[in-house]
């Protein structure tokens, strides 16, 4: 690696974002400040599985936002007990709800609403910023 490479490196601008994940005891979440090169869905989702909220080879099948509402359909979403459905509910919604700046979002897995072990979402169902992530009930 030259010189030239590293200072090339460095001017590359990043993207600080925010990243929720679950804490050590799974009553609430953690919120971490992280950096991508590109705010994208892709490397939100990349982020969330380095953090353990998504599985390894999560994709994003669509990503679009209009009037404040976002829809991600992602290829698959991890299912657990009610608590951890929860918390990885609330991990997704409010990192892209933050890093976007949206009023709520819209989880799709493979086209269809977001249906796990407990939460099941209907058409009228969003995911919205939780403030209080520090206690998920």
């Amino acid at each position: 690696i030259s010189g030239n490479d590293i200072a090339e490196a460095l001017l590359e601008p990043m993207e600080i974002i925010s990243v929720y994940s679950q804490n050590d005891d799974a009553t609430g979440l953690n919120q971490a400040m992280d950096a991508v090169d590109e705010l994208t869905a892709e490397a939100l989702v990349d982020k969330l599985i380095e953090y353990g909220v998504l599985e390894d080879g999560t994709k994003v099948l669509k990503f679009d936002t209009a009037d404040g509402t976002g829809t991600l359909d992602l290829s698959q979403v991890p299912t657990g007990d009610q608590g951890e459905e929860l918390l990885m509910l609330t991990a997704v919604g409010n990192t892209f709800t933050e890093n976007f700046e949206l009023d709520k979002l819209k989880l799709l897995v493979n086209g269809k609403n977001y249906s796990g072990t407990k939460v099941k979402q209907g058409d009228g169902d969003y995911l919205e910023y939780v403030k209080n992530y520090k206690e998920v009930k």
